[in-house]
C-alpha cells in the first residue's frame, strides 16, 4: 500500500504555486478613479523541484525494502513452524513404535503374572509406563495440531492443513556460508537505504535555502492629462498601460535556521551510517554463530545415524528376546525401553535442531 501511494505522489513532486490575481482600485496615481490588474506567478527554485522528487523516490524504496523484510520475516515464520509440524509427526511415529514395543510388554508381563511367574508389581510397572507414553503421545498431538494452525495463520489459508507425513529428514544446504552473503539481507539493505534517503532530505533541505523567482504582467489605468511626446492627452480609467515582473526570493533574514537544518541533516547521515554499520557487524556475529551451530548438529546428526541408532537397534532386540526368554527381569527390560526411547527422541530434537539452524541462516543471508 505505501509503494502504491509514493508512486501516486509522483505528480505532485513537481507542484507550481498557484497562480495569484490581484486588482488594485482607488486612487492610485492621481486624486481619480484609476485600476490596477496584475496576475503573478510564484516559481519555486527548480533544483528544490528535483530535490523533492528524488526524495520521493527514496521514500518508495524504502517502503519496498519494508515489504521485503515483511516477505522474509514471513518466510522464516513459515519454515520454522512447517519444520516444527515435520518434527512433531515424527516425534509422533517414534512414540507410537514404542508404544508396540510397551504394549508387547504388557501382554507379557500380564501372562507372567497369570501364570505365577512373576508379582503385580511387573504387571503394573508395565501398565504405568504405557499410559505415560500415551499421554506424552497425546501431548505431542496437540501441539502438532496447534503448530499446524500457527501455520495456516501464516499462510493465511481459509481451511485446515493437511501435512503429509513423511521422513523427517535434514534440509540440504548446498553452499558454503561467508560473511559477503549478508550482503543481500534485507535488513542490512533497509538500513544502507536510510542513508540515501536521509541524503536525499539533505538536499531538500539544501535546496529550500536556495532562491525562489517570480513572474508577473500588469495593466494599469492613468485617468487625466498625461504629457505624451510633448503634447498633452487625456486618458480615461480605461486600463491600457502594461508591464512584466521579475523577482527573486532569497534567505536574507534565517539563514542561520536554514544552516542548522542542513547541519541536522548531516548528523542524522552520519548516525544512520553507524547505524548500518551495526547492523552489518550484528549480521555477521549471528551468521558465524549459526555456522558454528550448524557444524555442530550436523556432526551430532552424524553420530546418531553412525553410532547410537544402531546401539540403540541392538539394545531393544537384545532386550526383547531376553525378557521373552527371561534370561533379563523387566527392570533391565524398561530400562532399554526407555534408553531406545531416549536416543530415538534426541536424533529427532538433533535434527530439528540443524533444520531450524539452516532456516535461520536462510533468513539473515536472504535465501
Amino acid at each position: 500500500m505505501d509503494i502504491r501511494a509514493w508512486e501516486l505522489r509522483k505528480g505532485a513532486y513537481s507542484i507550481i504555486p498557484k497562480t495569484e490575481f490581484n486588482a488594485l482600485l482607488g486612487q492610485v496615481n492621481t486624486p481619480r478613479y484609476d485600476n490596477n490588474f496584475s496576475v503573478t506567478q510564484s516559481i519555486p527554485n527548480p533544483g528544490l523541484t528535483k530535490a523533492k522528487r528524488q526524495l520521493g523516490e527514496e521514500y518508495m524504496n524504502s517502503s519496498r525494502q519494508l515489504l521485503e523484510i515483511s516477505k522474509q520475516e514471513l518466510t522464516y515464520n513459515i519454515r520454522q513452524s512447517y519444520f516444527q509440524i515435520r518434527y512433531l509427526q515424527a516425534v509422533q511415529q517414534v512414540f507410537q513404535r514404542e508404544d508396540s514395543l510397551l504394549r508387547q510388554f504388557v501382554k507379557v508381563a500380564d501372562i507372567k503374572y497369570r501364570t505365577g511367574e512373576t508379582n503385580l508389581l511387573e504387571k503394573t510397572t508395565a501398565e504405568t509406563r504405557q499410559q505415560q507414553l500415551q499421554q506424552s503421545l497425546q501431548q505431542v498431538i496437540n501441539q502438532t495440531e496447534n503448530e499446524k494452525l500457527k501455520l495456516q495463520y501464516w499462510i493465511n489459508s481459509p481451511v485446515e492443513l493437511s501435512i503429509e507425513d513423511k521422513d523427517f529428514t535434514v534440509i540440504p544446504l548446498t553452499q558454503l556460508l561467508d560473511s559477503s552473503y549478508i550482503e543481500s539481507s534485507p535488513s542490512l539493505m533497509y538500513a544502507r537505504q536510510q542513508i540515501s534517503l536521509l541524503t536525499a532530505d539533505r538536499k531538500v533541505k539544501k535546496a529550500e535555502a536556495g532562491p525562489d523567482f517570480n513572474i508577473g504582467y500588469f495593466i494599469q489605468s492613468f485617468a487625466g492629462t498625461q504629457e505624451v511626446n510633448g503634447q498633452l492627452e487625456t486618458y480615461n480609467a480605461t486600463p491600457r498601460f502594461q508591464g512584466a515582473t521579475v523577482g527573486v526570493s532569497v534567505p536574507l533574514i534565517g539563514l542561520k535556521g536554514y544552516r542548522a537544518n542542513i547541519d541536522a541533516a548531516d548528523f542524522q547521515i552520519q548516525v544512520q551510517q553507524k547505524e548500518a554499520e551495526l547492523v552489518q557487524s550484528q549480521l555477521r556475529s549471528q551468521l558465524k554463530q549459526y555456522v558454528q551451530q550448524y557444524v555442530f548438529w550436523s556432526e551430532n546428526v552424524t553420530y546418531y545415524q553412525n553410532v547410537a541408532l544402531p546401539n540403540a537397534s541392538s539394545i531393544i532386540s537384545n532386550a526383547t528376546r531376553g525378557y521373552q526368554s527371561g534370561d533379563i527381569g523387566y527392570v533391565e527390560y524398561a530400562q532399554a525401553l526407555q534408553t531406545n526411547l531416549e536416543i530415538q527422541k534426541m536424533y529427532l530434537e538433533s535434527i530439528n535442531n540443524l533444520n531450524q539452524t539452516i532456516t535461520s541462516i536462510q533468513f539473515i543471508t536472504n535465501q
